[in-house]
């Protein structure tokens, strides 16, 4: 028998948002008070999930950037740099790693060492109300043209391990989010969280493993899907989707900011296979769901 109308409901709500308001408004304030060097530019936001209203009950951590708006990398090749005047970062000048040092030290001086746990791209804070990825970044420039001002706004940051640059565009993501939703009457987010917590069911069960599918390319992967695919139920909308997935080109498919490859072998990015075999599953766990 199919999934009922009634448990896609379910999973269609959204998570608490309370302590993630109140966690990030906490890192928010202790970034705005410290008396940073100079006239820095920066920007603190939320971005993720709870950023994009996908967060469903049981997801524990929020995802806040602190980026610095004073510097920027960007696409341009060295021959377009000097075209356009612009010059590498100086050696000693106040950078990327000389801003994620400090924000390492002004969020340990306040949370303690013990709540402060340094990863390979993020910072995990341990605050009073729930645990936050904290990324420290720079403004990323996706030059359109060779034209001082034609350029897509983006985040960037290096790893620790490698120090490879990471590019991502979080704010263009929300936004054609907030579209997404919009054109789909509405349907669009709540299906994301239907299928995430679908996700979360069959890896509870032991029908797909824990990282098959982590929320950002589920997010990424329905907003590939056509609009007409959402509405007038859940069940319809499931159906829909998972069909459609099941027809798709799948390497083709761009993600939610529209500047990045959604599948690929970075990272950043979610091999097909993958994503054929969630949705494979998917369809197995709505033809045969049992109470």
């Amino acid at each position: 028998m199919p999934i009922p109308e009634h448990q896609l409901v379910t999973w269609s709500h959204q998570g608490a948002v309370h302590n993630s308001k109140a966690a990030y408004a906490a890192i928010n304030s202790i970034v705005s008070a410290h008396n940073w060097p100079g006239d820095l530019q920066i920007d603190t936001y939320l971005q993720g999930s709870y950023k994009n209203d996908t967060n469903i009950y049981g997801y524990s951590d929020i995802d806040i950037a602190i980026q610095l708006n004073s510097v920027f990398y960007s696409n341009l090749t060295e021959e377009q740099k000097m075209y356009l005047g612009f010059t590498d970062i100086p050696p000693g000048f106040y950078g990327w790693n000389e801003f994620r040092a400090d924000v390492l030290k002004v969020l340990t001086s306040y949370f303690g060492e013990s709540g402060v746990q340094i990863g390979n791209k993020s910072i995990k804070v341990t605050t009073p109300y729930m645990v936050a990825d904290v990324v420290v970044c720079t403004q990323y420039r996706q030059y359109r043209t060779i034209s001082p001002y034609d350029y897509i706004e983006g985040m960037s940051l290096f790893e620790q391990r490698g120090n490879r640059l990471v590019v991502n565009f979080p704010k263009l993501h929300y936004q054609a989010g907030v579209a997404k939703n919009g054109s789909t009457h509405g349907w669009y987010k709540p299906m994301v969280r239907v299928l995430k917590n679908a996700r979360n069911y069959l890896a509870g069960h032991r029908l797909i493993a824990d990282d098959l599918a982590a929320s950002y390319f589920i997010e990424n992967l329905l907003y590939n899907v056509p609009d007409v695919s959402y509405g007038v139920s859940f069940q319809t909308s499931f159906f829909n989707i998972v069909y459609w997935i099941l027809q798709a080109d799948l390497p083709d498919m761009l993600c939610q900011n529209g500047q990045l490859c959604l599948f690929g072998s970075l990272p950043e990015q979610w091999p097909a296979h993958k994503a054929k075999h969630l949705n494979l599953a998917l369809i197995n766990l709505w033809n045969n769901w049992e109470v």
